[in-house]
């Protein structure tokens, strides 16, 4: 009650000071940076980030939209990646410390809630009297069903997926077990930090029980009841359905005008994942990197025959693995003169947002639940022709049609075809 009753009291707008921590630098711009804006707009704001794209950058120091932004931070030793934070954790912890020390913000706003260092910034913080307020992404699925891809994908993929499934599960899911136990145990005690021992973690994806801070906000209905689900209390859990401000319009008029892609005709864009292999839903069998190449090049045959005149972009998942892009570049770059495969870093919902058609294949993506929000009119499209685990997240989902065989595809780009 006492801490309650200290959080009440701070949370007083004008003279609080905000840390806001951006995580991933496209998850920032697809997402937080509109949570950025909203608490600029009252609150003194430090933001802490990795480097940020120059549109991004552009965006950010424009007063009109974030007048009460102080000062952008770039963290020195980056997190994103998982080797990385093993290679920078004492780095990093000091990090943290530094910049809480300095900046002394009264609220501290972290995206995302798997790796170490945003934890180390909330338990300096929270040390430190400060508020911790964790904002997370849509899932679309819950924690079992995400903890299950995540081990299946690494027995099929994994060194040993030549021997036999259940002596590659086992072992890939006590990697995981020692995993887990390294980043979120042995890593924050080499820092000098007490374990994160009810943190879900990015190997293991346990539920959100809501540990390490004081309040938590979400995106999606179903990933409120997620988390309620998983065990988080529901005092620490706020659900804000529609993330974009009234400015939201003029941020994305002013990206557009620096946008350098030009829009000509009719433009279909596909998310293209980056997983090659796949694991159906029903029996949790393995989809084979062949089976998936050749439904992908009937979905591109079907599209430019059907689509003959129309611009079609192909934009990369950003955690594909160069190998992976140069793939797509070599299966795909001579299907038609009209498609063409953009950088991987690309801003994923600018191209949404010229775009005529968008396209998502699974696993799931949050981009297409972006786009649906921020560019209504655009036609978006989840395809699961082999039904697979986490494929039909947008199944009954209001904005984006989920289809689940290639004739109905055919049916759609006819109908599609007829409409423009």
């Amino acid at each position: 009650m006492k801490r309650k009753n200290k959080i009440a009291n701070k949370i007083k707008p004008g003279t609080k000071r905000v840390l806001f921590y951006t995580s991933s630098s496209y998850g920032f711009r697809s997402w937080t940076i509109w949570y950025a804006y909203e608490v600029s707009q009252v609150y003194p704001v430090i933001l802490l980030s990795e480097k940020l794209d120059p549109d991004t950058e552009a965006i950010l120091k424009n007063k009109e939209f974030f007048p009460k932004l102080e000062e952008i931070v770039y963290v020195k030793h980056p997190s994103s990646s998982l080797k990385l934070m093993v290679k920078n954790n004492k780095a990093l912890h000091r990090e943290a410390k530094e910049v809480i020390e300095k900046y002394k913000p009264d609220i501290v706003i972290t995206g995302g809630l798997v790796y170490p260092f945003p934890l180390y910034l909330r338990r300096i913080a929270e040390r430190n009297g400060a508020i911790n307020v964790c904002t997370f992404s849509p899932r679309i699925y819950t924690s079992k069903e995400i903890s299950s891809y995540v081990k299946l994908m690494s027995a099929y993929s994994g060194k040993l997926k030549f021997m036999p499934f259940c002596i590659s599960f086992f072992w890939e899911s006590i990697r995981k077990q020692l995993g887990h136990f390294l980043y979120y145990w042995i890593l924050p005690i080499m820092a000098g930090e007490k374990p994160f021992r009810d943190e879900p973690g990015c190997i293991l994806f346990k539920g959100i029980k809501g540990r390490s801070a004081d309040y938590y906000v979400s995106f999606l209905k179903q990933d409120y009841d997620n988390a309620l689900m998983d065990g988080m209390p529901p005092e620490k859990l706020s659900y804000q359905p529609k993330i974009y401000p009234e400015g939201y319009n003029k941020v994305r008029e002013f990206s557009r005008n620096r946008f350098a892609y030009k829009k000509t005709g009719r433009v279909l864009t596909i998310m293209w994942p980056h997983s090659r292999i796949g694991i159906k839903k029903e029996d949790h069998s393995l989809i084979t990197e062949e089976t998936l190449r050749e439904q992908r090049i009937k979905v591109l045959c079907v599209i430019t025959e059907m689509l003959a005149n129309w611009k079609i972009i192909i934009k990369p998942h950003p955690d594909a693995k160069d190998e992976e892009c140069q793939y797509i570049k070599d299966t795909f770059g001579g299907v038609s003169g009209n498609i063409e495969i953009i950088n991987k870093t690309e801003w994923a919902e600018m191209y949404g947002s010229i775009s005529d058609v968008v396209i998502g294949m699974p696993p799931v993506s949050s981009t297409l639940y972006n786009i649906s929000l921020h560019s209504p009119n655009v036609i978006i499209l989840s395809l699961d022709f082999e039904h697979e685990l986490l494929g039909d997240g947008y199944k009954n989902f209001a904005g984006i049609k989920y289809i689940d065989s290639l004739e109905k595809f055919v049916q759609i780009l006819k109908v599609i075809k007829h409409s423009f």
